[in-house]
C-alpha cells in the first residue's frame, strides 16, 4: 500500500477559487510524487475535469442526489480501501462532514486533512454548530487566512490542529505576447458581443454568482452607478440555483453575464478594473489574482479583504 495518495473530496468541479487552489495543489502534489485523486459529490460532471484530466490528475463525479446521502461515507470507505488510500483532504464543510464520517467506519485508519477556505456559511446555525462539531475529528485544519484561525479559535478549535497555509496564485505565461485589444476581441467573439465593446472601460467580476458573494448588490450598485462608457462584465459559475436567470432577468444595461470561464486570466489583462461585493472572504484568489495583474481594485469592507487594504479601495 503506497503511503503517498490522497483523496481529495469537493462539492464539483466548475471553475471557481476553491477548485483552483486544488488544481494546484494537486500539481504540486504530482511533482513530490503524491498521487492525488480527486472527488466530487455534487455533480456528474464538471468544467474543470478537462484540465485535471490533461495533466494526469484522476477525477470521480459522481452526485450523491438531494439532501444527506447515508451512502457516500461507505462509498468514499470503499474507493479508498481499492487505491490504497490513507488520507482524504476535505475542501468545505460537506466535505468534511462525509471525510469524518468514513474515517470514523475506517476505526480511524483513514486520516483527516481539512482545508478552510471560508466562512461564508457561518450565518446558518447549523453550519455553525457542525463547524464547533466537525472539525474536532480532523488530523490538521489548513487555514488559508488570519481571520480563519482567528474564527476557529473563537468556535473552540483546538489551535495545535490549525496551520495557516495562506492561498497562492500561479501563472502559465507570464509574459503574454497577446496586447490587451486582440485578448477583448477574442473575448468579445467567444460571447457574441459586438466589438465596438472593446473600445470601452471594462469592469471586471470574477467569481460564483451568488448573493453571498455579493453578485446582486454588485449589479444594483452597477444599475444605479454605472460610469458613463464603462461595461461591467460578471465572470463565474452559478452556485446559487436561479440567480443567473435573475441576473438576466434584472435587464441592466452594459451589464454582461460571461458565464463560467477557464480563461481568467484573459478577463484580468482584458479589464481596467476589478470589482468584489462579496459579503465574505478567507483569502480570496480573484483578488490575489488582480493584485498579480496589477489592476486597480475596489473591494467590499469585509475582514477577508483587510489584507489588501495597501493598494485596493474599499466601499
Amino acid at each position: 500500500m503506497t503511503e503517498n495518495k490522497v483523496l481529495h473530496l469537493v462539492p464539483g468541479l466548475d471553475i471557481g477559487g476553491l477548485e483552483r487552489v486544488v488544481f494546484t495543489l494537486c500539481e504540486q502534489q504530482k511533482t513530490k510524487s503524491w498521487e492525488p485523486l480527486v472527488y466530487a459529490f455534487e455533480s456528474d460532471s464538471g468544467s474543470m475535469v478537462p484540465l485535471f484530466e490533461k495533466v494526469g490528475i484522476r477525477t470521480i463525479c459522481r452526485a450523491k442526489g438531494r439532501g444527506f446521502s447515508w451512502q457516500l461515507p461507505f462509498r468514499l470507505l470503499q474507493l479508498t480501501k481499492t487505491n490504497g488510500i490513507r488520507l482524504i483532504h476535505s475542501h468545505d464543510l460537506g466535505s468534511l462532514i462525509y471525510a469524518v464520517l468514513a474515517s470514523l467506519l475506517s476505526c480511524r485508519k483513514l486520516r483527516v486533512v481539512h482545508t478552510q477556505h471560508s466562512f461564508q456559511h457561518l450565518k446558518n446555525p447549523r453550519a455553525k454548530l457542525y463547524e464547533k462539531i466537525f472539525p474536532r475529528f480532523a488530523d490538521s485544519i489548513a487555514c488559508v487566512s488570519d481571520e480563519i484561525v482567528q474564527t476557529y479559535d473563537r468556535l473552540g478549535q483546538n489551535k495545535k490542529h490549525l496551520q495557516l497555509i495562506p492561498n497562492g496564485v500561479s501563472f502559465s505565461n507570464p509574459k503574454p505576447t497577446e496586447n490587451k485589444s486582440s485578448v477583448r476581441h477574442r473575448l468579445l467573439e467567444q460571447l457574441n458581443l459586438p466589438t465596438t465593446l472593446a473600445e470601452k472601460k471594462w469592469a471586471l467580476y470574477l467569481g460564483r454568482l451568488s448573493k453571498q458573494k455579493g453578485a446582486f448588490h454588485l449589479a444594483n450598485l452597477w444599475n444605479a452607478a454605472a460610469p458613463e462608457g464603462a461595461e461591467l462584465f460578471l465572470v463565474g459559475p452559478e452556485s446559487e440555483m436561479g440567480i443567473l436567470t435573475t441576473l438576466k432577468q434584472l435587464e441592466i444595461p452594459h451589464l454582461h453575464l460571461a458565464g463560467p470561464s477557464l480563461q481568467s486570466t484573459d478577463w484580468l489583462r482584458a479589464s481596467d478594473i476589478f470589482l468584489s461585493a462579496s459579503e465574505q472572504e478567507g483569502l480570496p484568489m480573484a483578488v490575489l489574482e488582480a493584485a498579480a495583474h496589477r489592476l486597480p481594485t475596489l473591494l467590499s469592507e469585509i475582514p477577508g479583504h483587510e489584507r489588501f487594504r495597501g493598494w485596493a479601495c474599499f466601499f
